[in-house]
């Protein structure tokens, strides 16, 4: 079985059964900020099986135009800088500088590292977030995920 038939690729992409935690997780924290997704452009740094395309996935059916960036993304500045919702999930720390983030723009960073110091960090440069309160409202929550 291929999953390729209507029936599959519908229930597949809509089955609340199907859902993933992470991306839920996340739809869940947008909305518990009532932050509308309609119309927004979300852009998902990160491909993975867990977090990424689900995530792409919840995002386009909450009405978002999505760009999923992965390892082969070029040009991966110029799309964080358009993106009205920034989610990261590459586990690297400090992956993407703060500053790419445009102003207004949210962004949920699910990426949970541990430096050598034993701090605990995320995919995302904060350094110019923090001087931004608007930039970094899910900083904290985020990490949570």
């Amino acid at each position: 079985m291929d999953f390729t038939h209507t029936m599959w690729v519908d229930w597949l992409s809509e089955s609340l059964s199907f859902a993933l935690v992470p991306p839920q997780g996340i739809i869940t924290l947008l909305e518990r900020y009532n932050i509308e997704l309609r119309g927004k452009h979300a852009v998902i740094v990160g491909a993975s099986n867990i977090v990424g395309r689900p995530m792409t996935l919840e995002l386009l059916l909450a009405g978002c135009t999505t760009t999923t960036c992965h390892r082969f993304t070029t040009e991966l500045e110029t799309h964080v800088r358009l993106a009205d919702v920034v989610v990261v999930a590459v586990g690297k720390p400090g992956f993407i500088p703060g500053n790419w983030v445009k102003e207004g723009a949210i962004v949920v960073d699910v990426g949970i590292n541990r430096l050598e110091s034993g701090k605990l960090v995320g995919d995302v440069d904060y350094e110019v977030l923090n001087r931004e309160p608007s930039l970094s409202l899910l900083y904290r929550e985020a990490l949570v995920l």
